[in-house]
């Protein structure tokens, strides 16, 4: 969000200068929340659009006339998103997080009960994960009424289009649960961006996950099959008509002109229909990316001004960043949205793999910025860093359970690495989707080739696990060790566990 860190506050203490009212804010208790809703007046008109934003507790719903699936309708949900509102624009809890705005259109089917007894902060977060990406309007300092009005009534039209019978397909929590799970994208004036919603990739009779290097390209970015999951997400194949659509997940995800019209994994690529890719070739084919100045770059810089492309493989390497929040916006390595993550110290170490953080690309690693525990006399948060791969590889396996590494803080520190360009798929962590990750835990066999007692029943007793993961147990004489402390298995025997010993 554009807040300077120097302007945030960390107290809701009144705010009097007359800048607060270039905030969106509720028009009748002037204070602040995530949650806004638009009411438009009989005729559309920008200058008295401000006059018609509410909080959720001062929006007069009874005096509106709205269908009975409008969610503004739904009591139960009005209380859940109450209790947000805050007074001070900079208060830092909720001045970087997306307005979530609602309007007579907006229709959902939310099961309100899973979320009455959640934490306050955990609630805002999953409430927001349910809404189609054109509900969220970024945070931010307005340069005065009318472009708030003017905002609005563009937001409220994008909206009303996005709810149409033609773009609707009764979208459900099932449907719409996010960072992984939502279909319906809503759409701007060039394209309709994803969501942070978008289904897990699953491997299917339809949808194949290629595994392994071919002798083939991506159809999106055209470039070569570089199969690095890690980098730029799995590589993908798709049957189409008589042919075959190939393409890697992260470039179709951050495709600026690049349509999402389908829901979840019935149309397409979740949720991305290949003939609205292929229609969107016709706009960025003939673009040149600025790094390799090769053609058909998808992605285009967000900043004001900067009519730069790019293809997402390049854009990783060059110091790109794509936020997979919110609009799913991407930026250019001179236009970021966040001051630039040079490590102060050459000798600094990750704090996932230990090895040297030392890079001449700003956002190659990626600092966390925690707390002090209750038990610190400092003020002071406490920075860690890491390699942007090492924090992308772990987003991966925990899915749902991803969270700082050091504190463990969930809530900001997701939002905070989806803007920094990691991307959490939304579902179960690996160790609770593949029922065999901890099936050698359970085994009382030596794991040893050519086991010296013959795995017999008796001889348990000699066994030693792994001092790292706790894994492939073996007994002392098969490890040809003394010491059951210096046993390490033959997949933690490599650098990153090695400097943890």
């Amino acid at each position: 969000m554009d807040f300077a860190e120097d302007f945030l506050v960390d107290q809701d203490d009144p705010y009097s200068d007359l800048d607060r009212f270039l905030f969106l804010s509720c028009r009748s208790c002037s204070r602040y929340s995530p949650f806004l809703i638009y009411l438009p007046p009989e005729e559309d008109s920008p200058a008295s659009a401000i006059e018609h934003i509410f909080c959720a507790g001062c929006a007069p719903i009874g005096s509106i006339s709205a269908g009975s699936k409008c969610l503004i309708n739904n009591p139960g949900f009005l209380q859940l998103i109450q209790g947000y509102e805050y007074s001070n624009p900079f208060f830092r809890r909720y001045a970087t997080v997306y307005r979530t705005l609602l309007t007579t259109d907006t229709r959902l089917e939310i099961d309100c009960n899973q979320f009455v007894n959640l934490p306050l902060f955990e609630k805002l977060f999953k409430l927001q994960e349910l809404f189609p990406t054109v509900h969220l309007v970024h945070n931010r300092k307005f340069t005065g009424l009318s472009e708030i009005s003017q905002t609005i009534v563009n937001r409220y039209e994008r909206i009303r289009n996005f709810y149409k019978p033609k773009n609707l397909s009764k979208p459900t929590i099932g449907a719409l649960l996010r960072h992984e799970s939502d279909g319906s994208l809503a759409a701007s004036s060039t394209t309709s961006l994803p969501s942070p919603s978008v289904p897990v990739l699953k491997q299917t009779a339809r949808l194949r996950i290629v595994s392994s290097e071919m002798d083939t390209r991506c159809d999106i970015c055209l470039l070569s099959n570089e199969n690095n999951t890690i980098q730029f997400g799995p590589f993908v194949e798709k049957p189409f008509a008589k042919d075959i659509f190939r393409c890697h997940y992260l470039c179709l995800l951050s495709g600026t002109h690049i349509a999402q019209r389908g829901v979840g994994d019935q149309g397409g690529i979740l949720g991305f229909l290949i003939q609205d890719v292929k229609q969107s070739f016709q706009i960025y084919r003939n673009k040149v990316c600025y790094c390799c100045e090769q053609f058909s770059a998808p992605v285009k810089c967000n900043a004001a001004g900067c009519d730069r492309y790019f293809h997402y493989i390049c854009g990783y390497r060059k110091g790109c960043v794509t936020q997979f929040i919110g609009e799913y916006l991407s930026y250019c390595h001179e236009h970021l949205p966040f001051e630039a993550n040079l490590y102060p110290d050459p000798e600094g170490e990750c704090w996932i793999c230990w090895d040297n953080l030392q890079s001449s690309n700003p956002v190659s690693c990626i600092p966390a910025f925690c707390e002090p525990p209750e038990s610190s006399t400092s003020q002071e948060k406490e920075v860690s860093w890491f390699h942007r791969e090492c924090l992308q590889k772990y987003a991966y396996e925990a899915g749902y359970y991803f969270k700082c590494p050091i504190c463990h803080e969930k809530p900001i520190f997701l939002q905070y690495a989806k803007m920094h360009g990691i991307f959490v798929p939304m579902r179960d962590a690996s160790w609770e989707i593949d029922r065999t990750y901890f099936k050698d835990l359970h085994e009382c066999k030596c794991s040893a080739e050519n086991c010296k007692y013959g795995n017999k029943k008796k001889s348990v007793d000699r066994m030693v696990g792994c001092k790292a993961c706790g894994g492939e147990t073996l007994h002392l004489e098969c490890a040809e060790i003394s010491d059951p402390n210096d046993y390490v298995c033959s997949k933690c025997m490599d650098a990153t566990f090695i400097k943890l010993f």
